[in-house]
């Protein structure tokens, strides 16, 4: 009954934003009745924050190539995706709307899905430092933030996505931290 509960509460934050959450809608949507969502959930906030707290993360994604090239533009379509496509992207504005207000909302977003998904591209730069595709003066960090900011920024202005974006923002990132910064 949880997990069917918890996905609804996600479901109609995505459709409606936070000002319009409904235990009556997650209820309907979860087929239980609003007591039997009362008697887990005294109220929305906490079952808002159980459900994010449900997401699963975006943290190493199986089948990475080894290149670490190819991996960074993997792993970036596969955030991309996740980020700009379907309930994820719509979540991920629902809780940007709701930040003044309800900031630990996103927060705990950020920490379910931005978060390890900038681990992810992270521990792939620091691999390729290893193996000494990376300049060692190479500001990681930064790199990230473009990587994913790529994405979001064309996300958030409404463009479309073109299918070779993440090769093309790795290669512009990669051209800024690589040795020899040839796309």
């Amino acid at each position: 009954m949880a997990p069917r509960v918890l996905e609804a509460a996600l479901d109609v934050l995505a459709e409606h934003g936070v000002g319009g959450i409904s235990i009556a809608e997650i209820a309907r949507r979860a087929r239980v009745s609003k007591p039997t969502v009362y008697a887990r959930w005294p109220g929305a906030d906490p079952l808002l924050r159980a459900a994010l707290a449900s997401i699963s993360s975006t943290e190493a994604p199986a089948g990475v190539p080894s290149d670490p090239r190819q991996a960074l533009a993997v792993q970036l379509e596969r955030i991309g995706a996740r980020l700009t496509r379907g309930r994820d992207g719509r979540l991920l504005g629902a809780l940007l709307a709701a930040a003044d207000e309800r900031p630990e909302l996103l927060a705990e977003y950020r920490r379910r899905v931005i978060g390890p998904a900038a681990h992810a591209l992270r521990s792939t730069l620091e691999r390729a430092r290893a193996q000494g595709s990376v300049r060692e003066d190479a500001d990681l960090d930064a790199a990230v933030q473009l990587l994913l900011g790529a994405f979001l920024a064309r996300w958030a202005a409404g463009d479309p996505i073109p299918a070779d974006w993440s090769a093309r923002a790795v290669a512009v990132v990669w051209s800024g931290i690589a040795y020899g910064g040839s796309p």
